[in-house]
């Protein structure tokens, strides 16, 4: 009797019209409207697109530096792929911050066709907010079955305030793997067939290895699901379920464990844990805090800027979000009451229950996003942090809360299907266009892109230097994170990215986390060509010394009368060749071939 319940609700959630037009009509159309929603959003010019990063230099650099490392590595270095080259001659560096694999291969693909670093970077995040709309679309529309609340949940959830508020920050645009897994994990437990269990795997395992707070907070929601299904059937869900749960377990491990070995050896060798910081758990004021210079609500975003660290504070959702999600949430609460006895002993409605738990892995998320301390109380995040795998490297917990952004998406899109339940076809379509344009205005700010140098003058050591034998490279002044962490970012990533044309290894470097003597090649470094410099040059296999000279990306280096002074005081048998804005010191040129 319950096999054949299932099968009945299997397919009254997956009844399709036949007067739909083709699949692949439906998906073309949506397709281009997602792409022209994402161009209108970020709005970015083709100059722009060429030759500019999202925000700044610091870490949309870092970002293309390992997407750019992570396509090498694969073909040249796969034995050593942690192995990356900064911070030299330490080992698994990659693991210093997120490896962003599951979308380097997009990246990969277009610098394939484009060798331009900026432009890559940027299509890359125009298709990861387009895949996130895409995604939150297909969750929404399987648990409403109505096209136009899911249009409407993936406008909520892909261009909200967290998403235009973390410009710049490339990793977090994964989030479009967040609804591409609640979706798979629900069919997977609702339908049960090992294909879809595998799929489920795959997209875990995509979610985990883009960002690795996306990884961490999904584990706890996923947890939470499950135990909640199970509960909803009383333990007793029927046959096929523990299957299709190890299979997907098994695929996602199969794509996540190899990767966690490298973070948690550099975790533990070198004790890498991020320590407390309250002032970046989420805020109720945070819903309200819209973009920078929000067009609609600029007195809401300048108060946000008043705020400590307001880039990890902009959680904007939307007035008509927030009015459409508590409708939502009325409507599933009035449900739920409304059962009668014979209902509750029958099998839970497959659409209310997964939206049901929806909600649920969007509330389980906020109590650890609220941080180590609320209201100057010891919060659970401290348990996450010394227990749950993955907790103890993250720091700005509110990003912890993007499930919770998910759930509100789909309790706005159930919101608007109870508002519109009984209106004409016309009158929906009008009353989606109007919410929709209001929600995209709502969400609307400018957005800032940072030219990125790349011109002759610039990349002529770097281009010398994938003609010269192999060798470990010290680039000079090595930015200082205890003077400026702003002048670490944007002096030493773009560094890190240029270094993609020779791929030889830095002692320099920039990532969440550094090594522990890297303030030590710091000092000594910076004052070469001491006695000290040149010996631990000599300890740690330096052959190469780049010496650059005027400003770079608005910071100053070295003037040419400190470039001069290391010049003559450089120990024989040494060579110096200038190449374009640098200096390039051999300090080994006996080995070079004739």
């Amino acid at each position: 009797m319950v096999a054949s319940e299932r099968g009945d609700s299997v397919a009254r959630l997956s009844t399709k019209s036949p007067r739909f037009p083709p699949r692949w009509r439906r998906a073309s159309l949506l397709g281009l409207l997602f792409a022209a929603l994402t161009l209108v959003m970020l709005r970015p010019g083709w100059s722009a697109l060429r030759s500019t990063l999202p925000s700044n230099v610091g870490d949309p650099a870092l970002i293309a530096w390992t997407y750019r490392w992570d396509g090498h590595a694969a073909i040249h270095h796969a034995t050593h792929f942690y192995d990356a080259n900064i911070f030299w001659p330490w080992h698994h560096t990659l693991a210093y911050s997120d490896n962003v694999l599951s979308t380097s291969p997009a990246y990969n693909a277009v610098f394939a066709l484009t060798r331009n670093w900026a432009a890559s970077l940027n299509v890359t995040v125009l298709a990861l907010v387009v895949m996130c709309l895409a995604s939150t679309y297909a969750l929404a529309k399987w648990l409403t079955r109505r096209a136009d609340a899911a249009l409407l949940a993936a406008l909520a959830f892909s261009f909200s305030g967290y998403v235009l508020g973390h410009w710049g920050a490339v990793q977090l645009y994964s989030l479009g793997f967040f609804p591409l897994a609640f979706l798979l994990l629900f069919r997977t437990l609702h339908e049960r067939r090992p294909g879809l269990a595998a799929l489920a795997g795959v997209a875990i395992g995509a979610l985990v290895l883009g960002a690795l707070y996306y990884g961490a907070i999904f584990s706890w929601c996923a947890v939470v699901v499950i135990v909640g299904y199970l509960t909803a059937y009383r333990f007793r869900p029927g046959p096929g379920l523990w299957r299709s749960l190890v299979i997907t377990a098994l695929v996602a491990g199969v794509l996540v464990v190899p990767n966690s070995v490298p973070y948690w050896r550099v975790h533990n060798d070198l004790h890498f844990e991020r320590g407390y910081v309250p002032a970046w758990g989420l805020k109720p004021v945070d819903l309200v805090s819209p973009a920078r210079g929000s067009y609609l609500y600029p007195g809401l975003a300048r108060a946000a800027d008043r705020r400590v660290s307001p880039a990890e504070h902009r959680f904007f959702v939307g007035f008509s979000v927030l009015f459409l999600g508590v409708i939502g949430l009325g409507a599933l609460v009035r449900a739920r009451i409304r059962r009668t006895a014979a209902e509750a002993r029958a099998e839970p409605d497959p659409r209310q229950l997964f939206l049901g738990l929806t909600v649920l892995g969007g509330f389980a998320s906020l109590i650890p996003a609220a941080g180590p301390t609320v209201l100057g109380y010891a919060a659970p995040f401290r348990l996450f942090h010394a227990y749950w795998p993955g907790f103890s490297g993250l720091r700005v917990t509110a990003r912890l809360a993007v499930p919770a952004l998910l759930s509100l998406a789909m309790l706005a899109a159930v919101g608007f299907a109870t508002l519109t339940s009984h209106a004409a076809s016309r009158t929906r379509a009008f009353a989606a266009c109007s919410i929709g344009a209001l929600m995209l205005l709502e969400f609307a700010a400018p957005l800032h892109y940072e030219p990125l140098p790349s011109n002759g003058a610039t990349l002529a050591v770097y281009r010398e230097l994938s003609r010269r034998p192999a060798g470990a490279v010290v680039e000079l002044p090595m930015a200082d994170p205890r003077v400026s962490a702003s002048e670490w970012a944007f002096v030493e990533a773009p560094r890190m990215l240029y270094a993609t044309l020779d791929f030889h290894p830095r002692v320099n470097g920039y990532s969440g986390y550094m090594p522990p003597d890297y303030f030590a090649s710091i000092d000594t470094f910076n004052a070469f060509p001491s006695p000290a410099a040149l010996g631990r040059a000599s300890q740690m296999g330096v052959r190469y010394v780049v010496l650059h000279v005027g400003r770079r990306t608005g910071w100053a280096t070295l003037g040419p009368t400190r470039a001069a002074e290391i010049l003559a005081a450089l120990p024989a048998p040494s060579t110096a060749r200038r190449y374009g804005d640098s200096w390039l010191v051999d300090l080994a040129p006996a080995a070079a071939p004739r």
